[in-house]
């Protein structure tokens, strides 16, 4: 019989390592094994409402600035979940309406909103400038500033297959991919039931 005593102190660190590693690892796996069993049609008693990305799409690196002046990269994203809203060149009513939803859907989680943190992407500083006073109703939102709109959800392995919309909401996981879509016409309920899941599964960002 084995004797953990026994082990080399190199031994027990990688051990050690190992569980740390799976500890973290493990939630996440069940959310996305979740998803895609949901996906493939597999009855689970629940079912995602918005648009599952398979295979998830892990992000390029980036640095974009925000108005502020201060910068926003890729590990910014790292370690929260984050909704994602591209701007179209003019912010109607329903550009502001998926901006209100998004505030709305992560106040809705109660306890757990610190894990989530939002991003609007405008193309310029006349745009912000244009939308500031709306703005100031939303100061948790972080504003950012690209012209191309896409940067922030691009990977050269997969934007091929990914046609970015500016009539969606997206959502990047704490690791830095971006799994998933909410339509325009999704009910914002049906976007904060999928978020609930995927927290309450992992625990993760």
């Amino acid at each position: 019989m084995s004797d953990n005593s026994t082990l080399s102190p190199q031994w027990r660190g990688r051990l050690t390592f190992i569980v740390i590693v799976m500890l973290f690892a493990l939630p996440l796996l069940a959310a996305w094994w979740l998803y895609l069993g949901t996906e493939k049609g597999w009855s689970w008693g629940t079912s995602n409402h918005g648009e599952l990305l398979v295979p998830a799409q892990p992000l390029d690196a980036f640095a974009l600035p925000a108005p502020d002046g201060s910068e926003f990269t890729l590990s910014d994203l790292q370690g929260k979940w984050t909704l994602i809203f591209i701007a179209p060149a003019v912010c109607d009513e329903v550009c502001k309406k998926n901006i209100y939803h998004m505030r709305q859907v992560r106040t809705s989680l109660g306890r757990e909103m610190g894990r989530v943190q939002r991003l609007l992407i405008l193309a310029s500083e006349d745009q912000w400038r244009g939308l500031s006073d709306y703005l100031q109703h939303y100061p948790a939102t972080k504003v950012l500033l690209d012209a191309g709109q896409e940067t922030v959800l691009r990977n050269r392995s997969f934007t091929s297959n990914l046609k970015i919309s500016e009539s969606k909401i997206y959502l990047v996981d704490p690791l830095g991919n971006l799994m998933m879509a909410f339509p325009q016409s999704l009910d914002p309920k049906h976007m904060l039931k999928d978020l609930k899941k995927l927290l309450k599964i992992s625990k993760i960002g």
